[in-house]
């Protein structure tokens, strides 16, 4: 019983020391723009290197999953400072992955983190990549329908 006094009153008294054992993430809050209507969900991805980059989604450093509904901005948490890229998907019919027609064209809207052109294919990690610093990032990803 006297050692858990003790443990309270140390912590009761010097705060800090509670703070510094694991160090939160910041957030990553991203706006999803062009979307058509508000069925199925969105699906995030957020790679941290090249490998697999967008189109692996089991080499995703993590994934989100959100309903879709009116709000369009979503919350990204507890993610190390670091270089990142992030791969999103309009998953319109909600079955866990990118619909595409028999040459490989999508047919369910995707996006990219930076907006980076992609014409004739994916962009490459470098042209998505940004830097996560500090405890916030606000980021705006239009999605392309074809």
């Amino acid at each position: 019983m006297s050692n858990l006094l003790v443990l309270w009153l140390y912590l009761a008294l010097f705060p800090w020391y509670s703070n510094r054992t694991a160090p939160a993430g910041a957030s990553v809050f991203v706006e999803v723009q062009n979307l058509r209507h508000e069925r199925g969900q969105v699906a995030i991805l957020l790679f941290d290197n090249p490998n697999g980059f967008p189109k692996s989604p089991e080499r995703a450093l993590r994934n989100w999953k959100f309903p879709l509904g009116k709000d369009r901005r979503f919350a990204l948490g507890n993610i190390p400072e670091g270089r990142y890229a992030l791969s999103v998907i309009h998953d319109e019919n909600a079955n866990a992955r990118l619909d595409a027609n028999a040459f490989g064209i999508p047919q369910e809207p995707y996006g990219f983190s930076n907006n980076p052109k992609a014409l004739l294919g994916p962009p490459d990690f470098q042209e998505a990549a940004f830097e996560l610093q500090g405890k916030t990032l606000d980021l705006r990803v239009k999605m392309i329908h074809w």
